[in-house]
This record gives structure tokens, sequence and C-alpha cells, in this order.
């Protein structure tokens, strides 16, 4: 499983956010979907449908979240994997100063 359980995550800016999260699990045996639960402290959830067994889940802010995934086949949903814990940072910004060539 990746992110895994109390991974800490540094992630740069992109925009309104920050760089995509992508989730990987153990792809299940004749699973047609996979259903992705994101979830911030709040208990705000987001859900993402999927056919493979990994995704990127929606931009997320600096945080901790749980995350969990179920197989489906068919119009049935399996029984969700444990949640796992992982925290997101913004990396710190490095700025590169150079001298200038000016006199």
């Amino acid at each position: 499983l990746s992110p895994a359980s109390r991974q800490v995550l540094r992630l740069r800016p992109l925009g309104r956010g920050l760089e995509p999260v992508t989730v990987r699990w153990t792809p299940v045996e004749d699973a047609d979907g996979y259903v992705v639960r994101v979830q911030d402290r709040r208990g705000r959830a987001h859900l993402v449908r999927t056919t493979r067994h990994f995704t990127q889940l929606p931009s997320l802010g600096a945080g901790t979240y749980r995350w969990s995934v179920r197989a489906v086949k068919g119009a049935q949903e399996g029984e969700a994997s444990v949640a796992v814990r992982f925290t997101v940072e913004e990396e710190p910004l490095t700025l590169e100063v150079k001298g200038s060539g000016w006199k």
C-alpha cells in the first residue's frame, strides 16, 4: 500500500494546491474496479472511482488524511481495506540566488 501508514509526504505547491498524491494497492482478482475513499480530519471525504489498482487523489492541502479502498464487481462493493493514515506537508521553497554580472 502506498502511501504507507503514518507516512509523511512533502509535496511541492502547484497552482491552487499541492502536487497530487497517488495511492496504490494490491489488485483484487476479477475486480471490475475500485472505490478509493480519502477523508480529512474534519470528516470531509472524497470518493475516487477507478478501474486500475492506483489513482491520483484530488488536490490535498497540508494536513492528515486517512484513505481506504474497496473492490467493485458489477454492482457489488467489497469490504473496505483498513484505513491508512498519512500526512501531507508543503515542501519548503528553495530559492537559489546567484550573483549578477552587473557592475
